[in-house]
Parts: structure tokens; sequence; C-alpha cells
């Protein structure tokens, strides 16, 4: 039987997609959730690829390459790991905008999915 998800705070979803929104008005003029065919195509190949490239750049900062260092041990930046990952969020953030994805049903689908996921580790991923 499926457990129950935890409660869960105020995520804050709503504010941060509604801020995320502003910005991009304020610093671009644009409104992501407006923008149609190949102007919002650009938007959503550009803001993913900026996601992945922030991303990847989080994976440096923990320096995942065991055989790069001499003693072996990973470098623990946190901070920079912080920043690196804050820009990733910023970035899924405009993707989540320009989809039209409001608080509520983003820590819906959070939810949804934390709890698939959960259930998965219980029971594993048959892929």
């Amino acid at each position: 039987m499926p457990r129950k998800p935890p409660t869960v705070p105020d995520m804050t979803f709503g504010a941060w997609l509604e801020a995320t929104a502003a910005l991009q008005e304020q610093a671009y003029g644009i409104r992501p959730a407006e923008l149609l065919g190949a102007a919002r195509a650009d938007y959503l190949r550009s803001m993913t690829l900026a996601a992945v490239v922030e991303l990847a750049e989080a994976a440096q900062e923990t320096y995942w390459k065991p055989w790069g260092r001499a003693d072996g041990t990973p470098r623990r930046d946190r901070d920079r790991v912080l920043e690196e990952l804050v820009d990733v969020l910023h970035f899924l953030g405009n993707l989540l905008v320009a989809q039209g994805v409001t608080g509520p049903e983003l820590t819906a689908a959070y939810l949804a999915k934390a709890q698939v996921n959960r259930d998965r580790q219980v029971t594993g991923y048959a892929g």
C-alpha cells in the first residue's frame, strides 16, 4: 500500500513563479507564457540548455572525477555548488513560467511525483 506523502509546508512555488515571470518582463520585456511559434521554441531551447549547463557547472564544483585528484578526495565547495544549483532553479523557473504552470499546480505535481519516487525506493524501479 502506498504511503501517504508527508505534510509539506507552503513551498511558495506560487510566489517564486510570479517573481520569475515579473523578472522576465521587467528585465527583458517578455512574457514567456505568451510567446508563440519560433520565439517560444527558441526561449524553451535556450532555458533548457542554460539549466543543463548550470547543472554541469554544479557537477564540476563537486569534482566528480576521482581520477582527477592525486588523493582521490572530492572537492566540496558547498557555496559554489549552491550557487550553481540556484542558477539551475532560475532557468527551471523560466521554463515553468513559459509553460503557464501555477504554484498550486506545481505543488500538486511535485507531491504526486515525490510519492511515486518514494514508492519506487521501497518497491524498486522497473523502468
